[in-house]
C-alpha cells in the first residue's frame, strides 16, 4: 500500500482516512428506507410535520439520527419542512 501511495503522490493517512470515512457510510438500502420512511412520514402528516417531529417518528422507529443529517436528507429529497412559526419551507434538490 505505501508503494501505490507514493506513486500515486498520495499520504498514506489521507488513503487510511478515506477507507475509514467510507466504511462508517451507511449502506444505500439503508439510506432508500431511511429516505422512504421520511417521505412516508410527511405524506401521512399532511406535511405538517417538521424536522423535530420527524426526527422522533424516526427515533421510534429505530433511526437515530441528528438533526443535521435529517435536515441535509430532507433537502437532498425535496421533502418540504415545517418551520417552528408555521411557515411551510420547500427545500430546493
Amino acid at each position: 500500500m505505501t508503494l501505490m501511495c507514493k506513486v500515486l503522490e498520495v499520504n498514506s493517512s489521507n488513503y487510511y482516512s478515506f477507507q475509514k470515512r467510507k466504511a462508517n457510510k451507511t449502506e444505500d438500502s439503508e439510506h432508500d428506507d431511511i429516505i422512504n420512511w421520511i417521505q412516508d412520514i410527511a405524506k401521512f402528516s399532511g406535511y405538517t410535520y417538521g424536522e423535530r417531529r420527524i426526527k422522533a417518528a424516526l427515533d421510534a422507529l429505530s433511526f437515530p439520527m441528528s438533526r443535521l443529517v435529517l435536515e441535509n436528507l430532507f433537502s437532498v429529497n425535496s421533502v418540504p419542512l415545517i418551520n417552528p412559526n408555521g411557515i411551510t419551507i420547500y427545500t430546493q434538490a
